[in-house]
């Protein structure tokens, strides 16, 4: 399985990969970082939801079995939501712009194409990703 995720701008690569940094686990940590100290039942209630995906999702593809349709829309709108995060926090003053051109899905290939720095591929099995 191959993430694609863009801003279609280079100058927020550092942006690109902070949610890659560490593998696929680290927009799952994201989200789950705003839960941890929760006390209230809506928000473990979240926590438990994403840890829970976040067992299903990573043992699904370490077993380099496939994701369902379902399953990739959670993956995307969990990256997605970290993202979002993560731009609320660092980047506010271009919120808009950046969520606005932010592009995530699920492909089964790339080609070699000259992307300026604009776009993330993340390699599941390897755990791995580049920037082209």
């Amino acid at each position: 399985m191959i993430i694609r995720v863009s801003f279609n701008d280079n100058d927020f690569q550092e942006l690109l990969e902070s949610q890659f940094k560490f593998g696929l686990v680290t927009p799952f940590l994201t989200i789950k970082s705003l839960y941890v100290n929760a006390s209230d039942a809506i928000h473990l209630k979240k926590y438990k939801d994403v840890d829970d995906l976040q067992t299903k999702i990573t043992r699904k593809i370490f077993a380099e079995k496939k994701l369902t349709k379902t399953e990739q829309q959670q993956l995307i709108d969990i990256i997605r939501e970290a993202y979002s995060i993560k731009i609320e926090n660092k980047y506010n003053h271009t919120k808009t712009y950046l969520m606005k051109s932010l592009t995530i899905e699920i492909i089964s290939s790339f080609k070699d194409r000259w992307e300026n720095g604009e776009v993330l591929y993340y390699f599941s099995t390897p755990d791995k990703y580049i920037i082209e």
